[in-house]
């Protein structure tokens, strides 16, 4: 780990590793996996599918898995000009140096971040480049459904779900290399496999169907890394059902997860516990496409709410539809910390909505929210699109302002909304459809934001049109998208889904350099017998249903949802494969303790403790460190007094906060612990058991009571002072650094240093110690 390398660049501490929960990966495994999610630490580690992956491939014997995620802009500069190469962070392993990368692709913009993490990993960008010692590079994913444009960079796209099938040809893979077999051999493992699509295969007219896990549930409650800074979602999340019943006929998500699986509600309660007690989430998501249609949803909100309310653990839901919404459930949800009240309308047109599948009842939603204003909430969220097929787009703006306008000023809420433009997905019933181009949405967002500029109560966003129009670029092109992916590459992009990274300009200079007309190709209507490019991929659901339900649309009729005893004929279900509900609506939760009346007095006692920072964590901030401690204490199950008011926060006091990239075997925090009756000593093996690599809490004393009457103090205000060593070396003298620090004080008006002592060592040079003092008392004073 290069000290001077990652102290230059930002946030630092997104590739170091050492999280509480990562794999310590030690001796020698006979298939090594580098798992990756292409884009920044903070969102990797927000995404599910990246744990589930970690946790699978971990459990296989013989198989270690371990994580990367794409490097920022200057930390790839920097590898490159110091000769390095992107590395694994559990063993910092270079990619060059695994038997396979498995990338993960949520999303159309991380294409350019593909390349980089290819090429910082020393791995040849092209497939027919790659050399026997070279990894095998898969990727999966609901992104790459269209494989076409990667089809040059991937050896394979896994179609479908991990769990159980790609658990076999990783073991396949492992057994292979055991056996001493070549690269040709383990190529054609993947090409033999039916969940895999190859450009050959692609090339061959052979079909990749996708793979089902039709057991879904819980599984490996183990190996689950807690980041150590601030991921984007910080949050335990539970996915509660896989797919959707409801066929919205945009959404390609609801078609390729077809057909929808409810988890058992036991499960979930096991998952809830895990998450907080093992992980240290104060905030759980119940996730899904469509959570709202989780059988007796609000009976698991009850239970969960009676489990955990009073420990401040709050459970949201993401996007809901208002006809699968209920009052009970909203009063549930009002129990906890209110989180985000959600709604995808996505278009206000009562035909509109019979045209994508999508019937909402606006005078219901109007209801739910007046009803949410009395519980506490003051804001709600939706979600629209503009160009959807058979809506009149003439219109569709006004339309849209006029149901915020409406709905606002009946239910009294600020009203947040979010615009996107619609993109025709392949494997949907709108995968023919025409897309709007870049400058036609461009027009509609700015009527938009233009109409609601005065309004105060409701505050208008939208997804910038032309990454839309990138994204249809990608999910609807052929092999010449990947050459316009590659050429963007080259000159730059990098982290598209980032505002601040996106390069408009560069792309569009991509797209005109271009020798066909990239506008017209991605945008256009496609023909119903036209072959498309992922035609070669098999999701379950067959075309003439798809085509069946786009003359629907037209029609604007409504398809009823999927359901167990289901005459839709979508090609999907069979005696084997079928819907899953929850059927169970009442849950034995055993409370930890007997039930405790909230009013009842507990006995909160102040903790002083010391610990160091080392090694690994010294690329954490401040705030990481805070973060770090709070969830610690909840991993080990010692409960901490929150202050009171709207917003409570943990009751942690840290005397100074440590720069990053400084070492410190002396630092010091308090903490007001409630009903602790713990040792000290057991206190503070408990906690090293739950923190990260580089922090060790090596003291912990309880404090004297506070006496009425007497001053309180800070920690801040008790603290002396602190010693410093720092090692010089090259050119630079101890007594030339000692009278650097003593000039910049006197002219800073603050004393001189107060102490100084000069060590001389043979490897590292000399190590100046000093003492800066602080002004108050001295901290063996409390």
């Amino acid at each position: 780990m290069n000290r001077e390398l990652l102290l230059s660049v930002r946030k630092p501490g997104r590739y170091v590793g050492g999280e509480f929960g990562s794999v310590k990966v030690s001796g020698y495994n006979d298939y090594r996996v580098a798992v990756c999610f292409p884009d920044l630490y903070e969102i990797g580690m927000s995404n599910q599918a990246i744990k589930i992956l970690y946790r699978e491939f971990n459990a296989i014997e013989g198989v270690s898995c371990e994580r990367v995620f794409s490097p920022d802009t200057d930390f790839e500069k920097k590898l490159k000009e110091n000769g390095l190469f992107l590395y694994t962070l559990e063993s910092e392993t270079a990619l060059k140096e695994m038997d396979l990368l498995a990338i993960s692709i949520g999303y159309e913009l991380a294409a350019t971040n593909i390349l980089a993490v290819l090429e910082s990993g020393g791995i040849p960008l092209f497939n027919n480049e790659r050399k026997e010692e070279d990894p095998l590079v898969i990727a999966g994913g609901p992104s790459v459904t269209n494989p076409l444009p990667f089809g040059h960079f991937i050896d394979g796209v896994f179609i479908g779900e991990v769990e159980d099938s790609f658990d076999r040809t990783l073991k396949d893979l492992r057994d292979a290399k055991r056996s001493g077999k070549s690269r040709v051999e383990l190529l054609a493992i993947i090409d033999a496999d039916e969940n895999m699509w190859t450009y050959r295969k692609h090339k061959e007219g052979r079909i990749a169907k996708k793979a089902l896990w039709n057991n879904f549930g819980t599984r490996n409650l183990t190996n689950l890394p807690v980041s150590s800074i601030s991921a984007v979602q910080d949050n335990g999340i539970i996915e509660i059902m896989r797919g959707c019943p409801n066929s919205c006929r945009f959404c390609h998500a609801g078609f390729y997860y077809r057909p929808y699986r409810q988890k058992k509600i036991d499960e979930i309660v096991e998952e809830a516990d895990f998450l907080i007690n093992s992980c240290g989430y104060n905030e759980i998501t119940l996730s899904s496409l469509s959570s709202g249609d989780y059988s007796h949803l609000t009976s698991l909100i009850k239970a969960l709410n009676k489990e955990y309310g009073e420990r401040r653990i709050s459970f949201s839901l993401p996007a809901l539809r208002i006809n699968t919404f209920s009052l009970s459930l909203l009063e549930e949800l009002s129990h906890s910390r209110k989180s985000g009240l959600t709604f995808a309308v996505e278009t206000p047109e009562d035909s509109w909505q019979r045209s994508i599948n999508k019937e909402i009842d606006k005078e219901k939603t109007i209801e739910i929210l007046k009803e949410a204003k009395k519980l506490g909430w003051k804001v709600a969220k939706f979600y629209f699109m503009i160009g959807l097929p058979f809506s009149y787009k003439e219109k569709e703006e006004e339309s849209i302002a006029e149901y915020i306008d409406s709905i606002q000023k009946k239910s009294g809420l600020r009203i947040n909304v979010n615009v996107g433009t619609f993109i025709p997905k392949p494997h949907t019933p709108f995968q023919w459809a025409y897309q709007l181009t870049a400058e036609e949405s461009f027009r509609k967002m700015v009527w938009l934001k233009t109409y609601f500029k005065q309004n105060r109560n409701v505050k208008l966003s939208y997804h910038t049109p032309f990454v839309s129009y990138l994204e249809g670029v990608i999910s609807r092109g052929d092999e010449r998208a990947g050459e316009l992916i590659l050429s963007a590459y080259r000159r730059g992009a990098r982290l598209d889904a980032w505002t601040e990274y996106f390069n408009k300009d560069l792309w569009e200079e991509v797209f005109r350099e271009a020798d066909w007309d990239v506008e017209a190709e991605t945008c256009r209507e496609r023909d119903l017998n036209e072959k498309l490019p992922w035609s070669s991929i098999d999701i379950g659901v067959n075309n003439n249903f798809l085509k069946y339900e786009y003359r629907k649309a037209a029609g604007a009729r409504i398809t009823s949802r999927c359901k167990t005893v289901c005459n839709h004929n979508c090609g999907v279900c069979n005696d084997t494969v079928l819907p899953v509900d929850n059927t169970k609506e009442y849950i034995n939760i055993s409370i930890n303790e007997t039930e405790k009346d909230s009013k009842q007095e507990k006995n909160t006692d102040k903790y002083l403790f010391k610990y160091s920072k080392t090694g690994k964590a010294v690329y954490l901030s401040h705030i990481n460190v805070m973060n770090i401690f709070q969830g610690a204490f909840q991993r080990c199950g010692i409960d901490i007094e929150y202050s009171k008011g709207y917003n409570p926060k943990p009751k942690l006091e840290f005397a100074h906060p440590l720069s990053l990239g400084i070492e410190s075997e002396y630092e010091i925090f308090s903490a007001f612990l409630i009903d602790c009756s713990n040792d000290e000593k057991v206190i503070v093996k408990r906690l090293n058991e739950k923190l990260p690599e580089g922090i060790v809490v090596q003291t912990c004393k309880k404090l004297r009571p506070y006496i009425q009457g007497t001053k309180k103090h800070s920690l801040m205000s008790l603290y002396g002072g602190s010693q410093y060593a720092l090692t010089v070396s090259g050119t630079m003298t101890a007594d030339n650094l000692y009278q650097d620090i003593e000039n910049f004080f006197l002219e800073k008006g603050k004393e001189g240093i107060a102490e100084v002592k000069i060590n001389i060592d043979e490897k590292s040079g000399e190590e100046l110690i000093i003492d800066l003092p602080e002004t108050g008392t001295k901290l063996s004073n409390i």
